[in-house]
């Protein structure tokens, strides 16, 4: 991070190896009856690609659920020099940790400023 501030070239890859993450997402739930989810995921690079545990909250219908899931992404990196943007697709799986919440698998992708 410090040589990119400091205008050193970098040489970047499409697909850099990830070491570590840790990403805070929030979301508004366009269902019938609204609600939102907040989660945190905390993931460690496995080659190219990133593996994480997941642990959240939603709530909707005036019941709040407690979640966790498995999480592997991509992130990705094609434009310009430094390291962020990043666009990272995933594919994640979750369900509710004490309650009737089915599982859910979800294939989505997300802009992410890269900060460390």
């Amino acid at each position: 991070v410090l040589a990119e501030l400091s205008g050193r070239s970098l040489h970047k890859n499409l697909l850099d190896k990830p070491r570590f993450g840790v990403a805070l997402e929030g979301m508004v739930l366009t269902t019938p009856g609204g609600g939102f989810q907040a989660r945190t995921t905390i993931s460690k690079g496995v080659g190219r690609l990133s593996a994480g545990l997941m642990l959240g909250v939603q709530r909707a219908g005036g019941e709040t659920t407690a979640l966790g899931g498995l999480e592997v992404s991509a992130r990705l990196t094609p434009i310009g020099s430094l390291r962020t943007p990043v666009f990272e697709p995933y594919v994640r799986a979750d369900a509710g940790l004490k309650s009737g919440f089915p599982l859910m698998v979800a294939i989505g992708a997300r802009v992410v400023l890269d900060l460390f």
